[in-house]
């Protein structure tokens, strides 16, 4: 696992593979102020229940650029944000998990949190398995170019219950089973030029 904390900056140099099993396996991880990883041409890959690609939290940071993560396991996200003040810059990359609520981005209680992605596609296999899902109030996030189709159901590209904001630019986000939005935004702000598709009829591209 790569791992910073109390204000550690690890960066990667050249081709890096991560891979870990086992519950609550990790590839890389910020934990704290100050803390910060920084991936570039990286592979991580994570086996098992609650695992994470990439975790952010208690205000550390996260800079990805040309990254896979490849997750398998109930709950195991491609890049998770927990706790105030964390931040994840994700750009040219591609996430794909595997397992009931296994999201490709999930930010948990973490108000003010920034999480920016561009040029990256999300790729989830499992029921209520979100592509991003932003939860609680005040997260904000943009969703620059970016690819987002989940597969299971009661999965939504974009699920935001809470008070956040996502400004798309040029979004393409599908949706493919039973009661799968393409945004469901209960309370949550969005703007920008997004694509939402559903393609069964028990789908909607938008909720509100």
């Amino acid at each position: 696992m790569f791992f910073a904390v109390n204000g550690g900056v690890p960066t990667t140099t050249g081709k890096t593979r991560l891979f870990s099993s086992g519950p609550g396996s990790l590839g890389a991880a910020a934990s704290g102020a100050g803390s910060r990883i920084e991936l570039r041409d990286t592979e991580i890959r994570t086996r098992g229940f609650l695992g994470k690609g990439i975790d952010v939290r208690m205000g550390g940071s996260a800079l990805a650029e040309n990254i896979s993560i490849d997750t398998d396991g109930r709950s195991a996200h491609g890049v998770y944000v927990d706790v105030s003040g964390s931040r994840v810059d994700l750009a040219g990359s591609a996430i794909v998990t595997r397992g009931i609520e296994a999201c490709g981005i999930a930010v948990n209680y973490a108000p003010g949190a920034i999480v920016n992605v561009a040029d990256t596609l999300a790729r989830t296999g499992g029921d209520y398995a979100h592509g991003v899902f932003l939860s609680y109030d005040d997260i904000h996030a943009a969703l620059t170019r970016t690819d987002v189709r989940p597969t299971g159901d009661y999965a939504s590209a974009l699920f935001m219950p809470g008070a956040s904001s996502v400004a798309f630019g040029d979004a393409y986000l599908q949706t493919a089973r039973y009661a799968a939005a393409g945004v469901d935004a209960r309370k949550a702000v969005s703007t920008g030029r997004a694509r939402p598709t559903c393609r069964p009829a028990s789908a909607c591209a938008c909720m509100a």
